[in-house]
């Protein structure tokens, strides 16, 4: 199967604002995982991704996943 033919097609290609915000939203979760308080005036994608993951860790220290 030749996957040229889809990696170069526009429908799979993100724009600058999308890869970066999909770069925020892992960065937010990642200064969350690692403890990292965080950090005022990031983007929304960023404060998204650090809420998420903050949420899940008071989940799991509840006991509510394995």
């Amino acid at each position: 199967m030749n996957t040229e033919r889809y990696l170069n097609r526009s429908e799979f290609l993100l724009t600058f604002e999308q890869e970066l915000h999909l770069t925020d939203l892992d960065r937010g979760e990642d200064d969350c995982r690692k403890g990292h308080p965080h950090k005022e005036g990031q983007s929304h994608a960023y404060d998204i991704g650090y809420g998420s993951r903050y949420v899940f860790e008071q989940m799991k220290s509840a006991g509510e996943f394995n």
